[in-house]
């Protein structure tokens, strides 16, 4: 169906991995909560384990960008008003005065040579 309605790339790319995390598939389970034992003897077992999350910007950017589409489809259907969500544009300008105030707070505190 995603070929038939040209959306290939949005479900490879943003369905598939959602879909997977929301519905608890063993996919999902099997690739982030669990790991090989650490014997050798039982090394084709797997235990649960809980992995670490580095954060990842495409991550909001996608978070960002379905919020602001479920509220400008909320906006036209039930508002029955033209879409006026603005939230990833707020989210996105957040983190550009968030790098620009990290930035300003190196320049000022001077170059960090070893003594």
């Amino acid at each position: 169906m995603a070929e038939e309605a040209g959306i290939v790339d949005f479900y490879n790319n943003v369905y598939t991995p959602f879909s997977q995390c929301a519905h608890s598939t063993w996919y999902h389970v099997g690739r982030y909560n669990s790991r090989p034992t650490d014997s050798p003897l039982t090394s084709l077992l797997w235990i649960p384990s809980i992995a670490d999350a580095s954060s990842d910007i495409w991550n909001l950017h996608l978070a960002a960008k379905y919020l602001d589409k479920t509220f400008n489809r909320f906006d036209e259907k039930a508002l029955r008003r033209s879409p006026a969500s603005n939230v990833r544009d707020w989210i996105y300008s957040e983190i550009n005065a968030r790098f620009e105030k990290h930035a300003d707070q190196e320049d000022s505190a001077g170059p960090n040579v070893p003594e």
